[in-house]
């Protein structure tokens, strides 16, 4: 049977493989064909995975961006030192 599968499904699939799970133990939970979860690998690894980001997500990174920055930009508010 030839299953589609979610983009989160597979997120989920990934992350438990980078996380160190066997892909043995992932087949059982899931269900999901040893091919299968072979081929997102090979996809992840090419860097064909399609992986789109949320704007939520991408709000919640750029104000990470922008606190980290926020405190190295506070070591330079006294303007430069000679």
């Amino acid at each position: 049977m030839n299953q589609k599968y979610s983009d989160d499904v597979k997120q989920r699939v990934l992350n438990l493989f980078q996380s160190g799970e066997p892909v043995s133990s992932i087949v059982s939970v899931t269900n999901i064909p040893r091919s299968t979860i072979y081929a997102w690998l090979k996809q992840m690894q090419n860097g064909q995975s399609k992986k789109e980001v949320s704007v939520k997500n991408f709000r919640l990174l750029e104000n990470r961006v922008y606190k980290s920055k926020a405190g190295t930009a506070a070591d330079f508010s006294h303007g430069p030192r000679i």
